[in-house]
C-alpha cells in the first residue's frame, strides 16, 4: 500500500543525530521508491489534514533532533470518515458472515451443501472475518493509543503482529477467491476431467488446507520484518528499515498479482462458456443450472477482486513513476480492501438459494410452534 512519506524515516535516517530539511525530504521519497504496501499501518495514525511538512522546520538552516526519549503523541487524533465507514460496515457484515458459516458446518451432510464450492467459503469466510477483526481492532487501537498515550512498547508490539495478521490475510483472501475462480472453472468447462475428479472428491479438510498452507508459504518472508520504531511525534509515527519495506512489497504485490491473474483467465472461460451455451440453458438440468447460478454469484467476488487489483496496480505506476500518491489513497484502503470481504456473505445471503433455504429451515425449527386455539362454543351462542 502507499506509504504517506511526511510519516515515516528509515533506520539509514536515524544514523545521523541532525537531519536538515533537505536530506529529510530526499530519505521520504527514497523509502516511497521502496514502498507500496503499508497505509494499512501508516493511515491508522494520521488524520486526513496532515500535511508534508508537519514536523519539518520551515528554516533551511534549522535541524531536526530526534531524541531517545519516550516519543511525546499528538493530543487530538481526528477520526478519517473511510475509517468510521469500514468499521460501520464490518459491524453490519461480521454477525451474518458468522451465522452462514456455522450454518454451513453444521449442514455439510446436506447433499447440496457438501461441495467444494462450499467448503472453499468457510475457509475463505474465516479468512476474511480474521481480517476485518484484526483491521477494526488496529484502527480502534491506533487512534486509543494516541489519546491515552499509551506504552510504545505497547504500541510497537500491536503493530508489529497485526503487520504479519493483515500481510496473511491479504494472501489467504487474495488465494481463496483464485482457488473458488478456479473451481467454478473445472467444473463448468472441464468436468470430465481427472483435475475435477480430484477436486470433487477431495475431503472439506484438505481443501482448507491446502488454501491455509499456500498462504502461509507466501507470507512466510513476513517474518523477517523488524518490528518497526516509533518517532517522536505523530507525523514520524513509524520508521522501518528499507529491507523490512521490501519484504513486505514482494509479499504483497505476490499476493494480489499472480492471484487475480489467474482468477481473470478463469473467469474469463467461464463466462464465455455460459454465453457459448446460451441458447441450449433452458433444456439443461437443474444440476447445471445451479452451477451457471454460483459461476454468475461468484462474478461479484472476482468484481470485488478487481477492484483491490486496481488499487494496487496505481500505487504500482505511482511507485514506478516516483510520485507522491494523494492523501486519500491510504485513507480508502481500509474500504477498498475491505469491500471483497464484506460483499461475500451480502451475495450469497440474497442470491445463494442453498443458502437462503438453509437460512429459513433454522428459523423455522428455532422458533416456537405456533398454536392454534379453537372457537369455543358457549351456551349464550347456542341460544342465539
Amino acid at each position: 500500500m502507499v506509504v504517506p512519506t511526511h510519516m515515516v524515516v528509515t533506520k539509514s535516517c536515524l544514523n545521523h543525530p541532525a537531519i536538515s530539511e533537505e536530506r529529510y525530504s530526499s530519505a521520504a521519497m527514497a523509502l516511497w521508491r521502496h514502498s507500496a504496501t503499508f497505509s494499512i499501518i501508516i493511515a491508522l495514525l494520521e488524520s486526513s489534514t496532515a500535511i508534508f511538512n508537519e514536523g519539518v522546520s520551515s528554516s533551511p538552516k534549522q535541524q531536526i533532533e530526534f531524541s531517545p526519549e519516550v516519543p511525546t503523541f499528538a493530543p487530538e487524533m481526528a477520526w478519517s470518515w473511510p475509517d468510521f465507514v469500514f468499521i460501520i460496515c464490518s459491524i453490519v457484515t461480521v454477525p451474518p458472515y458468522l451465522v452462514i458459516l456455522v450454518l454451513l458446518i453444521f449442514n455439510k451432510k446436506t447433499t447440496r451443501l457438501s461441495t467444494p464450492f462450499y467448503s472453499q467459503i468457510i475457509s475463505q469466510g474465516f479468512g476474511d472475518i480474521l481480517y476485518i477483526v484484526t483491521y477494526v481492532s488496529l484502527i480502534t487501537f491506533g487512534y486509543v493509543s494516541f489519546k491515552m498515550k499509551l506504552s510504545p512498547l505497547l504500541m510497537q508490539l500491536v503493530v508489529s503482529v497485526a503487520v504479519r495478521v493483515l500481510i496473511y490475510c491479504l494472501a489467504l483472501r487474495c488465494l481463496g477467491v483464485m482457488f473458488i475462480s478456479f473451481q467454478r472453472y473445472i467444473t463448468l468447462c472441464h468436468s470430465s476431467s481427472i483435475v475435477y475428479m480430484w477436486i470433487d472428491r477431495a475431503s472439506p479438510i484438505r481443501i482448507i488446507f491446502i488454501h491455509w498452507f499456500v498462504a502461509t508459504l507466501i507470507s512466510l518472508p513476513v517474518l523477517l520484518v523488524r518490528a518497526p520504531k516509533l518517532g517522536p511525534d505523530r507525523s514520524d509515527a513509524l520508521q522501518f528499515e528499507d529491507s523490512s519495506f521490501k519484504v513486505l512489497v514482494a509479499v504483497s504485490y505476490a499476493s494480489v498479482f499472480p492471484t487475480f491473474l489467474i482468477c481473470t483467465f478463469c473467469y474469463t472461460a467461464v463466462l464465455r462458456e455460459i454465453f457459448a451455451n446460451r441458447p441450449t440453458l433452458s433444456r439443461c438440468s437443474k444440476d447445471v443450472k445451479r452451477e451457471i447460478q454460483i459461476c454468475i454469484q461468484v462474478s461479484a467476488f472476482v468484481f470485488a477482486f478487481a477492484l483491490l487489483f486496481a488499487f494496487y496496480l496505481a500505487e504500482c505506476i505511482l511507485l514506478l513513476a516516483k510520485v507522491k500518491p494523494p492523501p486519500i489513497m491510504p485513507l480508502m484502503h481500509p474500504l477498498v480492501s475491505g469491500f471483497m470481504s464484506f460483499v461475500i456473505p451480502w451475495t450469497l445471503l440474497f442470491f445463494n438459494e442453498e443458502i437462503t433455504q438453509m437460512i429459513k429451515r433454522r428459523m423455522e425449527t428455532a422458533l416456537p410452534p405456533t398454536i392454534t386455539v379453537e372457537p369455543t362454543t358457549t351456551v349464550w351462542s347456542t341460544r342465539m
